[in-house]
């Protein structure tokens, strides 16, 4: 009995060692993923927007300190609390509608800060550059996808 008991035991921690690493090797691939798609949208960004060399070292400081924070995570978070309590959905959709007035603040920061430093039509083709890279990886996306799938 405590043979199997130890069996048991054995293969319960096996399947939780390889479950974690599993889940981090596919965390991993998720990172580099993400890593992969904001270079090309760094490259993609530099090569259209028109700056100097001076306008950029006052550009890459403001774009990363506005990208380095990432509410659509935190979204996601309640989204995954609301699918396991579905009783919570008053307090959930407040604090979901928070993260997004908030995030709708420090945007208005953003674009403000951005046009005080490089004036409106930067702004402008910063947002429509935006735009046309996520289209665009879409589109690769979805080639990608007929290609394996034929």
């Amino acid at each position: 009995m405590k043979h199997i008991k130890n069996i048991l035991v054995r293969s319960f921690c096996l399947i939780l060692l390889l479950s974690y690493a599993t889940h981090s090797m596919s965390q991993g691939k998720i990172d580099k993923r993400k890593e992969k798609m904001e270079a090309l949208k760094i490259a993609y960004i530099t090569e259209e927007l028109d700056l100097t060399q001076e306008q950029w070292q006052v550009f890459w400081p403001i774009y990363n300190d506005y990208n380095k924070s990432k509410p659509h995570e935190k979204m996601e978070a309640l989204k995954k609390q609301y699918e396991s309590d579905p009783s919570s959905a008053d307090e959930i959709l407040t604090e979901l509608m928070a993260i997004e007035s908030l995030e709708l603040e420090r945007k208005h920061s953003y674009m403000s800060l951005l046009r005080e430093k490089f004036g409106s039509d930067v702004v402008l083709k910063l947002n429509s550059l935006d735009q046309k890279f996520k289209h665009r990886l879409l589109r690769s996306y979805k080639e990608r996808g007929k290609r394996k799938g034929n």
